[in-house]
């Protein structure tokens, strides 16, 4: 092998800008606050075009210090070229790529940068006012576009207003409390959401802690699927993926409570059409097209002209011995700010879709998602308001029973989940209507084509 010895000054120059080489590509992952001059990059690539020149007679080089006499071993011509190579692949890559936010491999790296210290408990919506409250719509669009320019860098891809996105929760602060809690108010009274009381003889049926089958055809398979969930409950207590969890928990409650008839509801690791559109809308046809993102529940509108995601649903995690979670604070928030991106994305699909709308009435269309941590249940509501702002409110929540004494707990969840399919109802009404008037708006020449104006956010920049 032949061995050639260089100046340590000249070594540590070419170390260096392997270095600043390795520092840009990291910090295109993490999209960092720091920049880099056209100089810098520039030197940076003569430094290591300078290396390879040097090295392309050696297979395996070896560096002597001088000084200290240690022997540095530095890989072969051929494996800078190829990392070289590889970086500029990943640097060719289209800016609508999800991979940095929804990739299992970056997940970790993520949660780091989330601070659990700003992270509030989340609130729900307040209940419907009868009388309709003043929406301070100018000022708030003012106020969050402010703020969406002041986001750092390095924390726009996990902060839900960077995607456009104005989180009602006040799990973080986005605008003061005064705008806040307007926008809650009209969002509120926008959703209307309202659980009814269960019928008098299921209200029977969970007094006796769901143990008397009703005498009604119709309640057979409720009844079937909480036996199922009991039948399980000895389970809970030990260690439970997070596949098990949802398959013995949501999955059941949601067939015997949800009419077949109204969506198609898919579980296990589903892809979200409206994100795969999305991620290949601006990438390169002959390249292999991205597979969309994928969730743990999608509910498609089965009726409706335009087969519509209405619903997702995101399970954070298995659970513990003794039933505890898995999921960290970090982790909830993160599959937080990922469902409100799909829930986005699938707005975004069918409002493309009304060109010869008013905004007004695309602001009409409403898409729900679920998430579950451990036993606790959370349901959320969006609506796109316009200039690019997407309202995001937590509507309701429940705790699911652990235990087979406690089976009169499942009420709560009974409830909840037939008003959101009273309101997956409505969302089928709004679709059917809006889809009708799109063509006659066009065909008549009533309404001309106007485009809204969408949050088409990617990977930031």
């Amino acid at each position: 092998m032949n061995q050639f010895v260089i100046d340590r000054l000249d070594f540590n120059n070419k170390v260096h800008n392997l270095i600043e080489e390795r520092k840009l590509t990291l910090i295109s992952k993490l999209g960092s606050d720091y920049s880099f001059k056209n100089n810098e990059d520039e030197s940076t690539k003569n430094g290591l075009q300078s290396t390879k020149e040097n090295f392309a007679n050696a297979s395996n080089t070896r560096f002597v210090d001088k000084n200290k006499n240690i022997f540095l071993l530095v890989h072969s011509q051929e494996d800078i070229i190829n990392k070289r190579k590889k970086l500029e692949d990943k640097e060719n890559q289209s800016d609508s790529d999800y991979a940095l936010l929804f990739g299992e491999v970056n997940e970790s790296s993520l949660i780091e940068i989330i601070d659990e210290k700003n992270l509030q408990k989340e609130l729900k919506l307040p209940d419907a006012e009868s009388i309709k409250p003043q929406y301070l719509k100018n000022e708030l669009q003012e106020n969050f576009c402010d703020y969406q320019k002041k986001i750092p860098k390095c924390k726009r891809i996990i902060t839900p207003a960077y995607w456009g996105i104005l989180d009602l929760t006040k799990e973080t602060k986005e605008l003061n409390d005064r705008l806040i809690e307007n926008a809650s108010r009209y969002f509120a009274n926008k959703i209307n959401w309202n659980p009814k009381c269960a019928p008098s003889v299921l209200q029977h049926y969970f007094d006796k802690n769901c143990e008397e089958k009703i005498d009604d055809y119709k309640y057979d398979m409720l009844h079937n699927n909480i036996q199922f969930i009991k039948s399980n409950m000895s389970h809970f207590k030990r260690n439970l993926s997070e596949e098990e969890l949802k398959m013995t928990t949501m999955l059941p409650l949601f067939r015997g409570i949800f009419s077949s008839e109204l969506v198609d509801d898919r579980w296990g690791e589903i892809q979200s059409v409206a994100t795969n559109e999305a991620r290949n809308k601006t990438y390169n046809p002959l390249q292999r097209a991205r597979i969309g993102k994928k969730v743990d529940m999608k509910g498609t509108l089965t009726c409706a002209p335009i087969k519509f995601e209405v619903l997702y649903g995101k399970v954070s995690g298995g659970l513990f011995s003794l039933g505890l979670p898995t999921a960290c604070k970090r982790k909830k928030y993160l599959d937080k700010v990922k469902l409100s991106i799909m829930m986005r994305d699938s707005i975004n699909r069918v409002l493309e879709e009304w060109k010869n709308l008013s905004d007004n009435e695309r602001s009409s269309l409403i898409v729900f998602g679920w998430t579950q941590i451990g036993f606790d249940i959370n349901i959320y509501a969006m609506s796109w308001e316009g200039n690019g702002i997407y309202f995001f409110g937590l509507v309701d929540k429940c705790t699911l029973p652990t235990e087979r004494d406690d089976c009169g707990i499942f009420e709560d969840i009974y409830c909840i989940l037939k008003e959101l399919e009273v309101k997956i109802k409505n969302v089928e009404k709004i679709i059917k209507g809006l889809s009708l008037k799109n063509v006659r708006n066009k065909r008549r020449r009533i309404l001309g084509e106007t485009i809204p104006d969408l949050n088409v956010n990617r990977n930031p920049k």
